[in-house]
């Protein structure tokens, strides 16, 4: 493990952590958490944002045709060509920002992900392979560091 010396709060006061961070009883029905955001975000892409979006355009509506249509005609087309042009101005920075980025990143390899074998992240974690497996299979781990950020202890609790 890559040990890197780091200023670990160790005093809990100093901390923002929310009161039910380690308690399970709160997280025990994922289920129903996991229900309540699908419902919540339904209801967000549903009904508020179409909904928003109507409302801006019923404003950007208005603006447009006190901004552009109640003039005189030269002023009207004037009104336009500055539209356009700003219109053009922003679709063009964003094609030149992509055709930049598309040169200089086009011939960039991804770096390829290593498999990882026990032994290794055992080594890394200072344990046997024995007990990161067991670790693997456990469905609710307490780990235990010391003040360096270093895993010294860890324990394994059943469902």
């Amino acid at each position: 493990m890559n040990s890197f010396h780091s200023d670990v709060v160790t005093d809990a006061s100093k901390l923002d952590i929310p009161a039910y961070i380690d308690q399970p009883q709160y997280v025990k029905n994922k289920g129903v958490h996991y229900t309540l955001q699908a419902i919540g975000w339904t209801l967000w892409t549903v009904l508020l944002l179409p909904l928003i979006t109507v409302l801006l355009w019923i404003f950007q509506g208005k603006f447009i045709q006190s901004y552009i249509f109640a003039e005189h005609f030269s002023v009207q087309i004037y009104n336009f060509a500055w539209l356009a042009l700003i219109v053009g101005v922003c679709c063009a920075s964003l094609l030149i920002w992509a055709s930049y980025n598309w040169l200089r990143y086009r011939t960039v390899k991804k770096p390829k992900v290593l498999n990882v074998t026990h032994s290794t992240l055992a080594k890394d974690f200072l344990m046997s392979t024995e007990e990161l497996l067991k670790m693997q299979k456990s469905k609710n781990i307490v780990l235990h560091y010391d003040d360096e950020g270093i895993l010294y202890n860890y324990e394994l609790k059943k469902a």
